[in-house]
C-alpha cells in the first residue's frame, strides 16, 4: 500500500501534460497515467512552458528542492516533445538537470518522429527533433516501452543498452468496467470499430467489409459522418466524450471490436508494431473480443496470447471467422477479453512496470 503524498512532498514526481489539453484517446491515457501514478505515491506537475510560467509554482518549488526529490517520472511524449516547438531545448535542460539529482523513469506512449513519418502529416520533424529525443533517452535511467519492437526501434536510433529498458506490454485502459453478462451468439453479428473516422486515417477501407444481414457494422468517434452515406449495414454513433458510456455501449451492442487500417503504407505498418493501441485496451475493458487485421502484427500476437478475438488476413474472411465460432467458444473469448480488461482498467501493466523499473 502506498501512502498519499502531501503536494509539498516532491520525493515522487510525474511530469506530464493536462489532460483536458487533448481530445479522445490521448485524454484518456493522460488521465490514467495521473490515476496510476498517484496510486503508486506520485505528485503530478503539468510539463514546463515559458507561457504559464507564473502559473507554475510547482516547478519553482521542484526546482528549489531538487534534493527532496527521489524518483522522476516522464509520460513521453507528453512532456518534452521533441518536434518543432520553442521550447523543447529548455523543458529538456530542465529535465537533464533534475535527473542528474535522482532515479528517472520515462514511460514511452508513443514514439512522435515515427509517428510523423508514418502518418505523413505536415512535416514538423527537423533536425533537433532526433537530437533532443536522443539526449533525453540517454539521461534517463530506466526506460518503460510495450515491446521489443519499440525497443529496438529506439536502439536503433541510439544504441542504448537493453538492461535499461522494461517491457509493460501494452496500453492500460483506467475506465471503469461495465458489468458482464451472457451474450447470445447469433446473427446478426454486430460489429464495432471505435476511433478517429476520417477518411484519410481509414483510407476508406470500411469500403472492404464483407456486406450481408449477418453483419451490423457500427462505428463511434469524431469524423465519422461520411460513413453513414454507405448502406443500412453502416451505422454511425457519433463521438461521445466519456468513454464510459461508450464502454458500456458498446459491451452491450456488440459481439465484436475491429482493428483496421490503410493497408497500403508500410510505415504505418511497422509504427502500429511498436504499441497496442488504445482501441485494443478499449475493446478489453468493454469484454468484447476483437477482429484483427493481420498488419497489426503485435496486437495479433497478444490476441492470440490472450485467446480473446480473431486474426484475418482479409477483409473478406470476417463473415467466415465469426460464423465459424461457436457460441462456446465465443464465451471463452468474452471471458478472457473481460479478464484481461480487469487489468487494463486498473493499471495493471503500467505498475507492473513500474515496479520493475523501481526494482521493488
Amino acid at each position: 500500500m502506498y501512502m498519499k503524498k502531501s503536494p509539498e512532498d516532491h520525493s515522487r514526481i510525474l511530469i506530464t501534460e493536462r489532460p483536458e489539453v487533448y481530445l479522445g484517446a490521448s485524454r484518456q491515457t493522460l488521465l490514467d497515467l495521473r490515476r496510476f501514478s498517484v496510486e503508486l505515491g506520485f505528485i503530478p506537475i503539468k510539463r514546463f512552458s515559458p507561457l504559464n510560467i507564473g502559473k507554475a509554482p510547482s516547478w519553482f518549488k521542484l526546482l528549489l528542492n531538487l534534493k527532496d526529490v527521489e524518483i522522476l517520472v516522464l509520460a513521453y511524449p507528453y512532456a518534452c516533445r521533441p518536434l518543432d516547438n520553442s521550447t523543447r531545448s529548455l523543458e529538456l535542460n530542465l529535465i537533464k538537470r533534475i535527473s542528474k539529482k535522482c532515479f528517472s523513469i520515462i514511460y514511452v506512449v508513443d514514439l512522435p518522429i515515427e509517428q510523423n513519418n508514418g502518418f505523413r502529416v505536415p512535416d514538423i520533424t527537423d533536425s533537433e527533433s532526433r537530437r533532443v529525443e536522443r539526449e533525453l533517452f540517454e539521461s534517463i535511467d530506466k526506460i518503460l516501452v510495450f515491446n521489443q519492437r519499440m525497443m529496438k526501434r529506439i536502439q536503433m536510433n541510439y544504441g542504448i543498452e537493453d538492461d535499461r529498458f522494461v517491457l509493460v506490454e501494452m496500453l492500460d485502459y483506467g475506465v471503469k468496467q461495465p458489468d458482464i453478462t451472457r451474450k447470445e451468439y447469433s446473427a446478426p453479428f454486430r460489429i464495432v470499430y471505435a476511433g478517429n473516422l476520417s477518411e484519410e486515417l481509414l483510407g476508406r477501407g470500411i469500403e472492404s467489409l464483407p456486406i450481408g444481414d449477418d453483419l451490423e457494422y457500427h462505428f463511434f468517434g469524431q469524423n465519422g459522418k461520411w460513413i453513414g452515406g454507405f448502406n443500412g449495414h453502416f451505422n454511425y454513433h457519433g463521438y461521445e466524450e466519456d468513454p464510459f458510456d461508450v464502454v458500456s455501449t458498446m459491451s452491450g451492442l456488440a459481439h465484436y471490436g475491429l482493428l483496421m487500417r490503410n493497408r497500403n503504407n508500410p510505415i504505418i505498418s511497422e509504427y502500429y508494431s511498436y504499441s497496442t493501441t488504445s482501441k485494443f485496451s478499449a475493446y478489453m475493458v468493454s469484454g468484447l473480443p476483437i477482429l484483427v487485421q493481420k498488419e497489426y502484427d503485435y496486437v495479433s500476437e497478444l490476441v492470440r496470447k490472450y485467446q480473446v478475438g480473431l486474426v484475418y488476413n482479409s477483409p473478406k474472411e470476417i463473415q467466415e471467422l465469426v460464423e465459424s465460432v461457436g457460441e462456446d467458444q465465443y464465451e471463452i473469448m468474452r471471458r478472457n477479453a473481460y479478464d484481461l480488461g480487469s487489468k487494463l482498467s486498473n493499471g495493471h501493466f503500467f505498475k507492473k512496470g513500474m515496479a520493475t523499473a523501481m526494482n521493488l
